[in-house]
């Protein structure tokens, strides 16, 4: 895979290609092919991190290493670099272009640091806690470093704010100079929309339309996040104000299927209803019926897409009016 081929690192600290198979709680693959003769491999055999590393990231023979000291043995020492590389050369190296966001490279740079001072492996897991710790301390730095100044609060570092803080720099470097702009996602992009704007990143948002998610934040402070609003510091009075926001939410009425690893299909997502379109309207019905409970105006709607179901391309085919309507005057 691409991740073995590049030795990806991410930030939860797992670098090792052992991890491939054990982090993923699968088991170990092994060689099959009719030609596995020619290479000196037999069926069945187990493929090991090294043998990944040789043949898919060098593309090199999967023994390489093997290889290469029975030549030096056999030689006395005196064996060619080139003609051992000829030997095992199987394949060409994968290429790799170092495109890793620095905020992941420095995230798994101090988890190497803190496992070093501990004694343990470079790649060593570290705790849910270890890791947030570090990706907050790194987040602060480099907004520190973009801004020159800290955070004003935790909010500020928050991915839902992304899109404000865009937008204001598109302003500063005067490439727009409307004052407000149009959201649209789609899928877990639609799960971003109405997420992001649960927490009241609204002010500079013209419109909103959230298209076609698996699931949603039910705007319910007695259900748990990510499926509701409870313990995410969102009170009454905020939920009321959210409520109010003209939030458009889309739904394909052929939206229905549920086989596929990207429906989410948990017991808590399930009970937001069978398929995406239907928990489109449960999340209306449960926006109007707070409204209702809190004494506030539901000024949220779905509009059916008829004939489209889990299709971004029509989705958006279908948003696009309505944004030009809404932000011709902006």
């Amino acid at each position: 895979t691409r991740q073995v081929a590049a030795l990806d690192a991410s930030d939860l600290g797992h670098t090792g290609l052992a991890d491939y198979y054990s982090q993923a709680g699968v088991s170990p693959g092994v060689w099959l092919g009719s030609a596995l003769a020619d290479v000196d491999l037999h069926a069945g055999q187990e493929v090991t991190a090294e043998q990944m590393a040789a043949l898919f990231a060098e593309g090199r023979h999967p023994n390489a290493d093997a290889i290469t000291r029975e030549l030096v043995t056999a030689s006395g020492g005196k064996a060619a670099l080139k003609d051992i590389a000829a030997a095992v050369a199987l394949g060409r190296a994968y290429p790799v272009v170092d495109t890793a966001p620095a905020f992941r490279v420095e995230v798994a740079r101090r988890c190497g640091e803190v496992n070093a001072g501990l004694g343990m492996p470079q790649d060593w897991p570290l705790t849910a806690v270890e890791r947030a710790q570090i990706r907050t301390d790194v987040g602060r730095q480099m907004f520190a470093g973009e801004y020159g100044r800290p955070p004003a609060n935790p909010r500020e570092l928050w991915t839902f704010g992304i899109d404000d803080r865009l937008f204001a720099s598109l302003r500063h470097q005067g490439v727009t100079r409307t004052e407000r702009y149009g959201l649209f996602g789609h899928s877990a992009g639609g799960q971003f929309v109405h997420r992001m704007l649960s927490f009241g990143y609204r002010d500079r948002v013209a419109v909103a339309i959230s298209a076609n998610a698996g699931t949603y934040a039910m705007p319910d402070l007695t259900i748990g996040w990510p499926w509701g609003l409870g313990g995410t510091g969102v009170d009454a009075l905020a939920l009321a104000e959210w409520l109010t926001f003209q939030l458009i939410v889309m739904a394909g009425t052929e939206d229905t299927r549920t086989a596929g690893k990207h429906f989410p299909g948990g017991p808590k997502s399930m009970c937001q209803g069978e398929h995406r379109y239907a928990r489109a309207h449960t999340y209306l019905r449960t926006g109007m019926t707070t409204a209702e409970a809190l004494g506030a105006r539901c000024a949220w709607e779905v509009i059916d897409v008829t004939g489209v179901g889990h299709d971004g391309r029509q989705m958006s085919a279908a948003a696009a009016p309505i944004f030009r309507a809404r932000l011709r005057h902006e």
